[in-house]
């Protein structure tokens, strides 16, 4: 029988020094699929390294690198998919597509081995465009081979997930940066409260076209200050809307939060707003 656990994703940013390209690595630990199975103890997940962790397609380039580095005590088996990536109705949508593949598909890396991933876009982006996938990829559990006459005991079966935006930008669109130098400008963002089947939901709108990454995302209302996400809240896609519920029904008179990686700003409420 197997239990599944979501949890958010978060981030522990190391410091590398393998060369200008490969300036920052994060260790990612994103969504933790976990079950009781009759396996041995020695067949646990790996612990893998993934940089960059916003890998982009630059305007006119056809290929960005991956790097995915092996941190456990045993080989693991990495399969890796490309989605569309999408935002309607105030949620996320992936779909599959052909324009961006991972080559390889799928690999096995040795504790301790760093291999590369290259992302390869098929096709163009329309100049002015920004354009979104998620690159994920899945630890494939492997079942260890019990010795003749050897216990079998049940142990905890861990398989990762790991999720990366990626974003291709067109002719003419500058790409937003990771190490916050730019990109907050071109945003246009706005909130609004909403209801979604009797929930307040908080609405952030994206009226630019580059994409919004929130976070230290606080809210003040009569006085009081809450915080939303001490790191990462969301994404926010070019010309769509991304809603999270809200804690409490405290009522929001403004809304603060890092947009790419700037300092914080107070972001604009809608005119519509609710």
């Amino acid at each position: 029988m197997i239990r599944t656990r979501q949890r958010d994703s978060r981030a522990r940013t190391q410091a590398t020094s393998r060369g200008a390209s490969l300036a920052t690595a994060v260790l990612l630990t994103m969504t933790m699929l976990a079950g009781w199975l009759a396996m041995p103890y020695s067949a646990m997940a790996a612990t893998l390294l993934l940089w960059p962790v916003q890998p982009v397609f630059e305007p006119g380039e056809s290929a960005a690198a991956l790097w995915v580095e092996n941190r456990g005590e045993s080989p693991t088996w990495i399969q890796v998919r490309v989605f569309g990536w999408e935002q309607a109705n105030g949620g996320n949508r992936y779909r599959q597509q052909q324009d961006v593949i991972g080559s390889p598909p799928m690999m096995q890396i040795g504790p301790g081995e760093r291999h590369l991933v290259r992302l390869i876009r098929q096709t163009p982006t329309p100049p002015g465009v920004e354009a979104a996938w998620r690159v994920i990829l899945d630890e494939i559990p492997q079942r260890s081979d019990t010795p003749s006459g050897g216990p079998t005991r049940a142990g905890i079966h861990l398989q990762m997930r790991y999720s990366l935006p990626l974003f291709s930008y067109g002719e003419g669109l500058t790409p937003v940066s990771s190490h916050g130098d730019g990109g907050a400008a071109d945003t246009h963002l706005e909130w609004r409260v909403v209801r979604q089947q009797g929930q307040a939901m908080l609405e952030m709108i994206n009226r630019g076209d580059r994409h919004a990454r929130l976070t230290e995302v606080t809210i003040e209302g009569e006085g009081r200050s809450m915080t939303l996400a001490d790191g990462l809240l969301g994404y926010v896609l070019p010309h769509s809307a991304q809603r999270w519920p809200l804690p409490s029904s405290m009522p929001i008179e403004s809304l603060r939060a890092r947009i790419n990686g700037q300092s914080a700003v107070v972001v604009d409420q809608a005119d519509d707003a609710s």
